[in-house]
Parts: C-alpha cells; sequence; structure tokens
C-alpha cells in the first residue's frame, strides 16, 4: 500500500510541475511572440519612412545640439522621415563606428558631422555597397575618390578668415593703440577641426598678405576652456605685447578670458587685447553684449535647406547629379548690434 501511495503522490507532483511548466512555457512564448510582434511593428514602421540618420560630432556644446534639432525640424515623420541620430561626443573614433552601424542597420541617407577630415574610405565603401548616399555636413573630408560620397556642405571657411582680417584692417585704421605700434602682434588659438582652422588662417593671412607689420603665431586650443586657458597662459608667459587673439571655437572663449583676466589683460572696444571668435553662440553674444569681444564670425549650424533639397532630387532620381560642393555664406556680429542679433538665438 505504501508504494501505492508513493507512486500516486508522485503522479500527483508531476501532474502539478508539468501544469506549472506549460503555464510557463506558453507565457514565455507569450513574451517572445509579443517582443516579435513589437520589433515587426517598428519594422514595417521603417519600411512605410524614409530613414534619414545623423552621426553628430558632440552634444556637448549649443552648436552641436542646435545642428541636430535643425535636421530632427527638417526630417520629420509628417513629411515621411524617420530621424535617427548619434553624438559621437568628439571622439572621431566613436563617430566612424556610430556610422558604420547606421550603414549596418541600413538607413536611406546617412548625414555625417565629421570631426576629423581623415579616415572615411572605409565607412564610404560600405555605404556605397549598400547604395547609401552619404553627406558630410560641417567640414569637408579627404579621400581619394569624391564620387564616394553625395555632397559636402559647409560654411565657406576662407571667406570666414577674410571677414575676421577685413575688419581688422579697419581696426587699425582707427584705432589709436594699434597705429602707434611698428608691429602687430596676432595669436590665432586653434581647436581640433583642422581643416576648419587651416580654411579660415588661411582666408586670414590672403587678406593681410599686404599688411607688412602683422606678426602671425598659433597656439592649440583643442576646442575646450581648459585647455585653451593653457594655450593663452603659454601665450602671456612667452609674449609682452598681445595685440590681437583670435579664437577659433567659441567653447574655448572662457578659459581664454579667465587667463586674461587673471594676468589683467581687458578686451573689447577699448580693452588692451582685441578678441575675435568663430561661432556665434551663445557665449559669444554675452561677451559682445557685455563688450569684452570685439567681433564675432558665424559657423552656421544650418545644413537642412541644401541637404533636404538634394535628399529630395535623389528620391525622384537617384541618378540625380548633385552639387558636390556646397559653401554657406556666414554673418558677423558686433558689440553695437548684438542685442538685436541675438533675438531667437538659443544656441
Amino acid at each position: 500500500m505504501k508504494i501505492i501511495s508513493r507512486v500516486f503522490n508522485f503522479l500527483q507532483n508531476s501532474k502539478v510541475f508539468l501544469l506549472c511548466l506549460l503555464a510557463f512555457l506558453i507565457g514565455f512564448s507569450g513574451v517572445v511572440i509579443a517582443k516579435a510582434n513589437i520589433s515587426a511593428i517598428a519594422a514595417a514602421e521603417e519600411e512605410r519612412h524614409i530613414i534619414v540618420a545623423f552621426a553628430g560630432a558632440d552634444e556637448n556644446v549649443k552648436w552641436g545640439q542646435a545642428n541636430r534639432r535643425l535636421y530632427q525640424k527638417a526630417f520629420t515623420q509628417k513629411e515621411n522621415f524617420l530621424f535617427k541620430f548619434s553624438d559621437a561626443k568628439g571622439d572621431d573614433v566613436r563617430q566612424k563606428a556610430q556610422a558604420e552601424n547606421f550603414i549596418f542597420l541600413n538607413v536611406d541617407y546617412l548625414i555625417i558631422n565629421p570631426i576629423s577630415p581623415d579616415g572615411w574610405e572605409k565607412v564610404l565603401y560600405s555605404a556605397l555597397s549598400k547604395k547609401i548616399p552619404v553627406f558630410f555636413a560641417g567640414g569637408n573630408v579627404n579621400v581619394s575618390d569624391p564620387e564616394l560620397y553625395a555632397q559636402t556642405v559647409f560654411s565657406d571657411y576662407e571667406q570666414d578668415g577674410e571677414s575676421a582680417a577685413t575688419w581688422l584692417q579697419k581696426e587699425l585704421l582707427t584705432n589709436q593703440k594699434l597705429k602707434e605700434k611698428d608691429k602687430i602682434n596676432v595669436f590665432n588659438i586653434t581647436d581640433s577641426d583642422v581643416f576648419k582652422c587651416e580654411q579660415r588662417s588661411q582666408g586670414f593671412k590672403n587678406a593681410l598678405e599686404k599688411t607688412d607689420n602683422i606678426v602671425f603665431y598659433e597656439e592649440h586650443g583643442r576646442g575646450t576652456a581648459d585647455i585653451a586657458k593653457r594655450a593663452a597662459n603659454y601665450i602671456l608667459a612667452d609674449h609682452e605685447n598681445i595685440d590681437v587673439i583670435i579664437c577659433q571655437s567659441d567653447a574655448m572663449l572662457p578659459g581664454i578670458a579667465e587667463a586674461l583676466a587673471a594676468a589683467g589683460i581687458t578686451t573689447g572696444e577699448n580693452g588692451d587685447t582685441i578678441l575675435i571668435s568663430y561661432d556665434g553662440t551663445q557665449k559669444a553674444f554675452e561677451m559682445l553684449i557685455d563688450g569684452t569681444l570685439n567681433v564675432s564670425i558665424e559657423k552656421t549650424p544650418d545644413y537642412t535647406a541644401v541637404i533636404k533639397k538634394s535628399i529630395e532630387q535623389l528620391l525622384q532620381d537617384p541618378q540625380a547629379k548633385l552639387e558636390k560642393s556646397v559653401l554657406l555664406s556666414d554673418n558677423m556680429f558686433l558689440p553695437a548690434t548684438a542685442e538685436i542679433d541675438s533675438v531667437g538665438r538659443w544656441y
């Protein structure tokens, strides 16, 4: 009897176990099916839209945030676009990996704001293998064959440098302190965007080639306030007369301003040193308004009109011939009109 009782109990327990196991498997399969359905819905949603991906450079600066938001406003689901983006946080290697990931996901169009002009051929060949047009917006790239990408769109950096030089030439004629000097020392503090800095510097030097008392120096600020402060301190340690400082990125302005203030050097219209900056961000406008920045040259974050038009052309005709390189004109901002010019500019 004991044996029969044990067998009966075992079968009862086995039934409970089997029922529990069956319930678990049904529940688990339900979760898997639910997840599969969600993935299928997402995939179907993407199939109904044109996927535009953006590999951004650095959203730690407001210019980068503005750059991305402008694309988001341009490529909306209402117009049958699905916009995806990534932030490289200033890391060139990360940006290339993110671009490769977008290509792996088989997006329809890829926009890149290149941190570095070099090393893009592998990414471009990957895109070519999947017939994904690639746009470089914000900077140029060095590749063996320009046919590997669809288009480059960026500011006319050389013209920006010429604009800064033209302003300085006029200042040399009216600034009494500078008029009395035999030599004008100009210090260019660069950031990490080599192409942009070289183009601006070239334009600046070209415009001033007939001004023979300009001496041009260069220090590397790497695009951050801390390193720019160190660069400014090197200049202060090595040179007694600091007539003009050119800041290649507004992100470096706080560090430069701090170093100069600590040394007792003033900037602005009646200051000891002329301070010129590029980008035209909120920080530049704050300093223009309080009189500590002489001039700001814009670097527009808005490439959307050109790129959207090009994508629409390719949607109509995938073989359409696009203008290979588009240069955009930037604005110059001065203290006298800075308050008016800053209206509506949040970046």
